[in-house]
């Protein structure tokens, strides 16, 4: 890989799906233990994806706010539970864009 070059890295939506979902391995079994993490009221999240979007792309977000950053924008704003973050995910993959970081920012208080 040439020096100065990044590798992109296109989480799946498997990844995606389990950032949702809490693992405990049991002691006793060894077996995985999934539960749903509980997440309730707002938290404030940041979603990168690469390229740059236009204005009409980052409308389908309104309650993100768009920054472009080198070749790449950042979608930051308040998210409301699981519910909400599922549907900022469905709705970058129903436009075809491909996050390659999300971020818990902190809760809103």
């Amino acid at each position: 890989m040439p020096s100065g070059k990044h590798r992109v890295v296109q989480m799946s939506r498997t990844f995606c799906a389990s950032l949702l979902t809490e693992r405990a391995i049991s002691p006793e079994t060894g077996d995985v233990d999934r539960r749903p993490r509980e997440q309730s009221g707002e938290v404030l999240y940041e979603f990168v994806v690469e390229g740059l979007l236009s204005a009409r792309a980052c409308a389908a977000f309104p309650e993100l706010q768009a920054t472009h950053v080198g070749e790449q924008t950042r979608l930051t704003g308040p998210v409301d539970g699981r519910a909400g973050f599922r549907s900022v995910l469905n709705r970058l993959d129903t436009m075809a864009l491909t996050p390659i970081a999300i971020t818990q920012l902190f809760p809103v208080t």
